[in-house]
């Protein structure tokens, strides 16, 4: 937390002293919301089970909705966004859905690329979807993405 808090201020000295005619504005709040790693890992194993076991029983479609689950619960994990985006990349090859297939392969591409950086909070990884376009979270993931917010005022 300490680290966060002299980050937002190194950022805002930085501003200030290089930015012509900056304004000085204090810092009046910091809000930081960290969910724990293993429940994320833990929630997103579930998701890719369930993917696993519909894609078996030839429910393509219930597969597809259990990973981009899986997607949301994924996006700040390199490894695991990569591996959810070549999943939907095999679901589209199931389906021969050439939409899907190219889709995908650009997502693999900016996932292991841009994970770290920036990612659309909620998005759902399909070719469906503008890969920037942000989208709602469910409920259900909300509570395990942001388990605790932590204010200072």
């Amino acid at each position: 937390v300490r680290s966060a808090v002299q980050a937002v201020a190194d950022a805002s000295y930085v501003y200030t002293t290089t930015k012509p005619k900056a304004d000085a504005r204090k810092l009046r709040q910091v809000l930081l919301a960290v969910p724990d790693a293993t429940a994320v890992r833990d929630a997103f194993a579930r998701e890719w089970a369930n993917a696993r076991s519909a894609r078996r029983a030839g429910d393509f479609g219930r597969a597809f909705q259990h990973l981009e689950r899986a997607h949301i619960l994924s996006q700040r994990l390199t490894w695991l966004h990569v591996k959810t985006h070549l999943g939907m990349w095999h679901i589209g090859w199931l389906r021969r859905d050439l939409r899907e297939l190219f889709g995908q392969s650009t997502r693999i591409f900016a996932a292991a690329l841009f994970s770290r950086i920036w990612v659309p909070i909620g998005n759902t990884g399909g070719a469906n979807v503008s890969p920037l376009r942000p989208m709602p979270v469910p409920e259900d993931l909300r509570a395990i993405l942001e388990p605790e917010r932590t204010e200072f005022v």
